[in-house]
Order: structure tokens, then C-alpha cells, then sequence
């Protein structure tokens, strides 16, 4: 015995791998059959009962042990089993067929690469009874909150009901205990207040785990994306300051409110005439004067005389649309013929300023037509087209032409435009997508700009920048070319919107009062109550084609009145009518099947006792076996009335 203890102690020590443990006996019996067995689908509402009425109906088929094998002995030994032994396999495929019986479609294919019973079991309770964020915090709050109410229930109630509200937040948790940091973290989000309470909501509704790093980084950019806000309005702020008038050239105001253009008094008077030499100008004209000089002078040698005259020009021009809700105060201090004068100048001189770049083509929804300022990049321009073009400040600019334009874009394919208005002075230019629209265009906008299709296929790309959308690139060069037809519908378009919107109120306000008539009684009645203005025309459109109790009323009225043919040969074309109930007679025959063959009109009438499906069928099966052998024809249609209740036999046909 020493001898051999020796010589053990001499071998080197190595791994003894562990004898598998034997497989659990299975437990078989005569399942208890509950026919039917019937569950609501599961979700989060009804995810308790859930569990407990399947976990019951498990245990009635035997099957409940797969699951308590599977928490046992663990994933890895529970899929060795069910590979050795088939009686197992046959249990969990058994609970497995009945715990999908009770999930809707979405669920059953979440879960369909569970590769058992049990790992789907487990998967369910971590999806449906761990719950998210904001009720774990919710159900904290009522327990933190809790008092005991006398007057509803004694000591003993309130102890269940406290460990009642224990329980159900220890399924929603998935577990007896509770992380503090993620508790502190809910507390956290909960106390930032309204200021972040779109964050809030979004990380606490959400089913991702929150860990410090996750809730603070989120909190970070929320809080750059504020201060970036704040800092562009800082920016515009000082942006205003450094305005420049361009009637007397100092900074810090505009024209329309420069002292120089305002009437002096008396002492202001008299010192501009001492000021004034032979051939100057007098009082508040002087100092335009000089600098309408200087802009001359400046514009004869081709130069700028003022270092900073660029800067100021391109801020002249970028502003050639938008009014500021500073301007828009500003514009009540001067009538408005006086503010819509000057505006016009502005624009004016701000054409010869800006400086275009005719490869960037704005997507605006809410321009009529295609609009540049260039003329350059037209290669057909229509200067007898005139008109004016009404922005939105209200101002009207002056159009100078109509015509076709080839321009560049930035990836370096190249684009024409037809029916482009020339506009000088626009500081942008705009691709009207109401145009493209009524051109057979369909534009589908997103986060990263736009894409135009026609006819399902994608003819031109828009890219975002900032908040505006350029387009990119298009498929060919007449991509986006619209032709005469185009602008023939774009016009109707405009016509259409030009209508006085008080009438169609009007019209629909006494086309409702009047029952929802049609356009026959509708002009009939707007002439009795001598309200010709109101009156419908041939070519408008008409009322109930907008009316949402028109569009459901009316629609079964729409009937096709041209007659069918008649049917050539027997059995081409048969009627089916269902009809029925009727009061009984000396049977209990109370519903009766019509069949009526349109070539030779002969007819057959079953007396029905009921309306299942099932002898429904049985009589067609019967009638159309003993016609097609009398016939020797072969029946191709059965037609029906639309009623809801041959809708199925049509389909089981």
C-alpha cells in the first residue's frame, strides 16, 4: 500500500473528466384533454395571467417538466438530452407547440430560433414580464408614496396589498433584486424636469439598459445641441448689428430707418446750407448724395473703394427675400406704400450685387414656378414673358422672361430646366416642386434630402445642407424637362388656387345645409336664394368629389349602365341569389337558392332549412355535376349581387 502511495505521488496530476449524470426519468401518463383550449395572444397587459394559464395547461399535458428539466440542468445538458433521448424530445416539441399556440404571428417569429421549449419559455418571461424603465420607476413611485388607508382596509389588507405591489415589481424587474445605480439613474431622469422631458421619455420608455455611461452621454449631446442653438442665435444677433445702411454707408441700422432720409428740423436745416458748396445737394439728399457719388466712381473704375464693401454686398443681396421679425417690427414705423418702395430698390440694386452660383438649385415647396436670377445659364430665354413675381414679404419683382436654362451640377452631370422664370435680383434659385408635381413628378422627402420620381423610377437626387435642400444629381440631362403640357396643367393648378376661398366656403357650408345635393339641385337652390355667385360651373369641380359623407354615401349609386351580353351558350353565365329568411310554412324551409342560366333562362329553385355553408355547397356540388352531364358543357361563371352574405360561398366555390 505505501509502495503504490509513492508512485501515485510520482505521476503527474491530469484532468479526470466528470461521469455525465444519467438522464432524468420521464414521467408519462394519459394527457388530460381540455377541448377547446383557447388563450388570449400574449402582451404586456395580460402577461401574468399569461404565464399562470399556460403554465396550467402545460401541466395538464405532462409537459411542464421539460421546462423545470430545462431550469435544472441548464441550455447545454438540456440540448443533449433531447438529442439522445426521443421521449424527451417529444415533450418539449409537445410544450413547444403549446406555448405557440397562445402567441400572436410577430411573436412566433421572434421566437422561432429558440431551439426549445425552455430557452423560449425564458426568453418570453425576460421580454414580457421584465417591463421598461418608466414602469419599473412608476411602480417605485406608488411604493415610496404608500400609506395605509383606515378607512379601506385593516392592518392585515394593508399588508397584502404592500406585498402585492412587492411581487408585481419583482416580475417587472426580473428579479428580487434592484441595481441602486440604475434606480439612482431613473430617480436622475426623472428629476431633470421639462427641459429635458422628450429625453426622458425616450430613454425610459425604451427597453435598453441604462448604465451611467449610456444616460450621461445622451444628456451631453442634449446639451450640445442646446448650446449649438444658442450660440447660431448669438451669432445672428451680432449678425444684425453689423448691418450696414446703404443710403448714408454706417453700420448699426437700415435704410428705411437712416436719420439722413427723415426731415430735418430747422437747426439740422441750417447747418447742411452752411455745409452745402456751389452745385451740392441740400438737407437730408446730401449725404445720398455723396454716396451715390462715391457708387459711381467705384463703378466706373471696376473696383470697391470701401475695404469691406464684399462682405456688406453679400449681406445685401443673401437678404434679398426673407424679413427678419426684426424688419417685420421695423415696418410698422412707415407706411406701407413708403416700406414696399423702398423694398423694391433694394431688390433691384441687390441684382447687380449678388453673386449666384447657378450649379445650387434650392427645393422650395411652396414656389409656383422655377425661378432664377441668372440670366446667364439660359440657353433660350422669352424676354416678352412679363410679369411680376410676389415673394413672401409681399413684394412684388418684376419678371423679365421665361425660357430654358442648362446649368451644372455639383457632381458634375449636367440638368435643364423648362417653363424657368427669369427674375433678377432673386438671390436663390428655386426648383418648384409644386411644378414638378403637376409635371407627373412624385418627390419624396427625408433626412437626407429628397428623391424625384417618374413613373416608379428615380430620375434626380436632392442633398441636405443644413436646413436646406440643393439638388444633386439627376439620371439624364432632360430629366426634370418639362414640356408644354406640363405647363398647360400647371396653369389650371394656378387658376385653381387662385380662387376666392370665402366662396367655396360658402358653397360647401350650403351643400351640407341642403342635404348634400348635387350640382343640378345645388344651382337650382343657390337661385332661388338669389345667390348667383355661388353657382357651379361645367368645369368646377364639383362638391361631393371633396365630401368625405358624399364619397360613403353615394358610392353604391355608381352603377354601370351598359348592358352585358347576353351569354351564347348554356352554362356560360349563371345567377346565384341566396334569399331568405321567410316565415315558415308547413315545413322549416325558410331561405331558398336560385340558379339562373343567362343563354337558355332556365331556372332552379332549392328550399333551404338553413344557410350553412356546408349545405350550400353541397347543393351547388350536386347541381353542377347533373347540369354539365345533361349539358355536356362545362360552367365558367356564376355571377352574384355583391351581397355580404355570398361573398364566402363565391370564395369557397
Amino acid at each position: 500500500m505505501v509502495e503504490t502511495g509513492s508512485k501515485s505521488k510520482e505521476m503527474p496530476e491530469k484532468d479526470v473528466p466528470l461521469p455525465s449524470s444519467p438522464d432524468r426519468e420521464l414521467v408519462e401518463g394519459n394527457a388530460i384533454k381540455i377541448y377547446p383550449f383557447s388563450i388570449d395572444k400574449l402582451c404586456e397587459d395580460n402577461a401574468r395571467y399569461w404565464f399562470h394559464a399556460m403554465e396550467k395547461q402545460l401541466k395538464l399535458q405532462y409537459c411542464w417538466q421539460a421546462i423545470k428539466y430545462y431550469e435544472d440542468v441548464g441550455d447545454r445538458e438540456y440540448a443533449a438530452v433531447l438529442g439522445r433521448n426521443e421521449k424527451w424530445f417529444r415533450t418539449d416539441l409537445k410544450a413547444d407547440a403549446i406555448i405557440e399556440h397562445g402567441l400572436n404571428p410577430q411573436t412566433v417569429l421572434e421566437v422561432k430560433l429558440q431551439p426549445n421549449s425552455g430557452r423560449k419559455w425564458e426568453y418570453l418571461k425576460q421580454r414580457f414580464l421584465k417591463s421598461s424603465n418608466t414602469r419599473k420607476a412608476m411602480k417605485l413611485m406608488r411604493m415610496a408614496n404608500w400609506t395605509w388607508d383606515e378607512q379601506r382596509m385593516n392592518e392585515i389588507g394593508a399588508f397584502r396589498e404592500v406585498m402585492e405591489m412587492a411581487q408585481e415589481f419583482i416580475e417587472m424587474n426580473g428579479s428580487t433584486t434592484v441595481e441602486v445605480k440604475e434606480l439612482a439613474l431613473l430617480w436622475y431622469l426623472r428629476g431633470l424636469g421639462n427641459k429635458y422631458a422628450t429625453l426622458r421619455d425616450m430613454l425610459m420608455g425604451s427597453d435598453a439598459k441604462l448604465t451611467p455611461e449610456y444616460v450621461l452621454s445622451r444628456v451631453e449631446n442634449t446639451m450640445q445641441m442646446r448650446s449649438e442653438s444658442t450660440e447660431k442665435a448669438s451669432r445672428a444677433h451680432h449678425a444684425e448689428k453689423g448691418i450696414k445702411c446703404f443710403a448714408c454707408g454706417k453700420t448699426g441700422h437700415r435704410a428705411r430707418i437712416c436719420l439722413s432720409k427723415q426731415d430735418d428740423d430747422d437747426a439740422s436745416t441750417d447747418e447742411g446750407k452752411r455745409q452745402d458748396g456751389p452745385g451740392g445737394r441740400k438737407g437730408r439728399n446730401k449725404k445720398s448724395n455723396r454716396f451715390s457719388k462715391q457708387k459711381g466712381k467705384s463703378a466706373k473704375e471696376g473696383g470697391s473703394t470701401v475695404g469691406d464693401d464684399d462682405g456688406y454686398d453679400e449681406e445685401y443681396s443673401a437678404r434679398a427675400i426673407e424679413i427678419t421679425s426684426d424688419e417685420a417690427t421695423l415696418e410698422r414705423a412707415m407706411p406701407m406704400s413708403e416700406y414696399r418702395d423702398e423694398w423694391a430698390k433694394y431688390i433691384i440694386e441687390g441684382a447687380h450685387r449678388t453673386r449666384m452660383d447657378p450649379s445650387k438649385w434650392c427645393f422650395d415647396s411652396g414656389a409656383t414656378s422655377m425661378c432664377t436670377g441668372n440670366r446667364s445659364i439660359f440657353e433660350y430665354l422669352d424676354e416678352t414673358s412679363r410679369g411680376h413675381l410676389i415673394i413672401a414679404s409681399g413684394t412684388k419683382m418684376p419678371i423679365m422672361g421665361r425660357g430654358i436654362v442648362r446649368f451644372d451640377l455639383p457632381n458634375g452631370s449636367t440638368a435643364r430646366l423648362g417653363r424657368v422664370v427669369y427674375v433678377p435680383g432673386l438671390a436663390e434659385n428655386l426648383l418648384s416642386l409644386e411644378a414638378l408635381h403637376m409635371a407627373g413628378f412624385e418627390s419624396i422627402g427625408s433626412k437626407g434630402g429628397y428623391v424625384l420620381r417618374k413613373n416608379g423610377k428615380v430620375v434626380a437626387h436632392g442633398k441636405r445642407e443644413g436646413r436646406t435642400t440643393y439638388m444633386h444629381s439627376v439620371k439624364h440631362v432632360n430629366a426634370l424637362f418639362t414640356g408644354p403640357g406640363a405647363a398647360k396643367r400647371l396653369q389650371y393648378a394656378r387658376m385653381a388656387l387662385s380662387a376666392d376661398e370665402q366662396t367655396r366656403k360658402k358653397q360647401e357650408l350650403i351643400h351640407r345645409r341642403l342635404g348634400h345635393a348635387g350640382r343640378k339641385r345645388f344651382n337650382t337652390c343657390v337661385e332661388y336664394m338669389e345667390l348667383d355667385e355661388l353657382k357651379l360651373g361645367k368645369r368646377d369641380q364639383l362638391l361631393h368629389d371633396n365630401c368625405e359623407v358624399c364619397v360613403k354615401a353615394k358610392k353604391v349609386k355608381k352603377q354601370s349602365h351598359a348592358p352585358v351580353p347576353r351569354a351564347r351558350k348554356p352554362l356560360e353565365r349563371v345567377y346565384m341569389d341566396f334569399w331568405g329568411p321567410n316565415r315558415e310554412g308547413m315545413g322549416q324551409e325558410k331561405y331558398y337558392l336560385s340558379l339562373i342560366d343567362d343563354c337558355t333562362r332556365f331556372s332552379w329553385i332549392f328550399i333551404k332549412i338553413d344557410r350553412r355553408a356546408e349545405s350550400v355547397i353541397h347543393t351547388l356540388d350536386s347541381w353542377l355535376r347533373q347540369v354539365e352531364r345533361q349539358s355536356g358543357k362545362v360552367l365558367l361563371v356564376i355571377r352574384t349581387d355583391n351581397a355580404a352574405d355570398t361573398e364566402w360561398r363565391g370564395g369557397a366555390i
